[in-house]
């Protein structure tokens, strides 16, 4: 191509601004795809997820359930089960169909932990607090506290040896568990 084949300056002015233009649409179009992504990625996560996440990025949570609010960060989820670290009490246990209420109380800079083995489900852990036979605090949904050692997890209750003699505490009740 020679000097007879160049755009005269004004057209190849216009072309950098259709350009240009064109850049900014394709820019504005991929950034409302990439939102509308995140918010059905959102829409399809549940609470365990959300801990999940909570819990890789290393960032401390309230969970409120049973009348209590405790706070820590998540060190393990199953599919209805939250693990939190607390200063206060330990490991606690969080029963999901307890219906627990989730905040995000400081978002961790770096840190976290990634998830790996561990009891997948609520039963599963109370049950491993049967096998350990050390003695367990249950905090049942309306703020009850239960203390005993757990001498079996059954289908719909935990049978547990307290002080006060044997007690029946019906699983749907438990919201959280820990050693006392």
């Amino acid at each position: 191509m020679g000097d007879d084949d160049a755009l005269p300056p004004e057209l190849d002015l216009e072309l950098g601004r259709m350009a240009a233009e064109l850049d900014a649409e394709i820019r504005a179009e991929q950034a409302e795809y990439e939102a509308m992504a995140m918010q059905a990625a959102w829409r399809a996560r549940r609470i365990v997820d959300v801990a999940r996440a909570w819990m890789v990025h290393g960032d401390t949570v309230e969970v409120a359930v049973g009348g209590m609010a405790i706070v820590g960060a998540v060190t393990h989820t199953g599919t209805d089960l939250i693990v939190l670290q607390t200063e206060v009490r330990g490991r606690v246990d969080v029963a999901v169909a307890a219906h627990p209420l989730l905040r995000l109380v400081h978002a961790a800079d770096r840190g976290g932990v990634p998830p790996g083995p561990g009891p997948r489900t609520f039963v599963a852990r109370l049950t491993e607090h049967e096998v350990a036979a050390a003695p367990v605090v249950l905090v049942l949904d309306d703020g009850l506290q239960v203390q005993g050692v757990v001498m079996a997890v059954a289908a719909d209750h935990v049978l547990l040896d307290s002080r006060q003699g044997q007690r029946v505490v019906p699983l749907s009740r438990v919201a959280l568990a820990w050693l006392a």
